[in-house]
């Protein structure tokens, strides 16, 4: 899934450069520049933020592991 038009950023790059230490939008804006160009894409990447915080975005990738 494409997170970002403007720089081709999938929601699967996002999540590594999260889980590498990206953390912040301001840090995932300087690694892969999403959200610097028409700023359509924060609110997404705010979601995906939000997740990580409250356990979802984790609690997924635990799921995926167990269901192989």
């Amino acid at each position: 899934m494409c997170i970002c038009l403007c720089f081709d950023v999938s929601k699967a790059e996002v999540k590594k450069s999260i889980r590498d230490g990206y953390d912040s939008m301001e840090k995932l804006s300087e690694q892969l520049q999403v959200g610097s160009h028409c700023g359509g894409c924060i609110g997404r990447i705010e979601d995906i933020l939000e997740k990580k915080k409250t356990g979802g975005f984790f609690a997924n990738l635990v799921s995926c592991a167990i269901q192989r």
